[in-house]
């Protein structure tokens, strides 16, 4: 399987990712990786993509996300989730799959410092967010007989 580009970390958000992963200042994550797994699943789930504009900072080896399967299964599950089509996990659609994550990682981070600007801690931010999530269901309904099809013959 062809690697994947490395994952571009938006550099509007830096201050942001470096108080989340900051344990001195409260950051509740390990690493930017974390978060960014966390932020791209967030804005999934509130169906909100936004595309890297200007300048990236240090960009994520993706062998750092494919480490453990279930980050990596995580991205898998957005991509299919975004283009509604397994042939997006295709060595061909490695690239596409990261740009995904990127757009969703994005979109996240935003979601999050609105979050964290209107809380009094990191905590009740990410707790907030947790529970608010919980409370809607703006998850699309989706029929996954074509995947498990695919996982079949393959």
């Amino acid at each position: 399987m062809s690697m994947p580009r490395r994952v571009k970390r938006p550099s509007s958000h830096d201050e942001l990712l470096n108080k989340l992963t900051d344990k001195e200042k409260g950051g509740i994550f390990e690493t930017y990786k974390d978060v960014m797994l966390f932020a791209a699943a967030l804005a999934a789930y509130n169906a909100e993509q936004k595309p890297l504009q200007g300048k990236s900072s240090e960009p994520i080896d993706y062998n750092i996300f494919s480490k453990k399967s279930d980050n990596e299964a995580l991205i898998h599950l957005l991509a299919i989730y975004n283009r509604d089509d397994i042939t997006i996990l295709s060595d061909e659609n490695s690239d596409e799959r990261v740009k995904i994550l990127e757009e969703y990682a994005n979109a996240g981070l935003d979601i999050i410092d609105q979050k964290i600007r209107s809380s009094a801690t990191t905590l009740d931010a990410i707790l907030g967010l947790i529970q608010e999530t919980g409370e809607k269901n703006k998850v699309k309904e989706r029929d996954f007989s074509d995947i498990a099809k695919y996982f079949k013959d393959h």
